[in-house]
């Protein structure tokens, strides 16, 4: 499952860490947490 959107390098860095460990739907969910917050951090 690849996800692409355009993200801070750290988020980018754990998301490709969390694709190599075969990442599940919580981490799917935590993921777009941390990049709504940064969204809205930026904004």
């Amino acid at each position: 499952m690849v996800i692409k959107m355009k993200l801070d390098p750290r988020i980018s860095i754990t998301l490709h860490i969390l694709q190599q460990t075969n990442i599940n739907t919580w981490n799917v969910k935590l993921l777009h947490s941390i990049h709504d917050i940064t969204q809205r951090i930026k904004n």
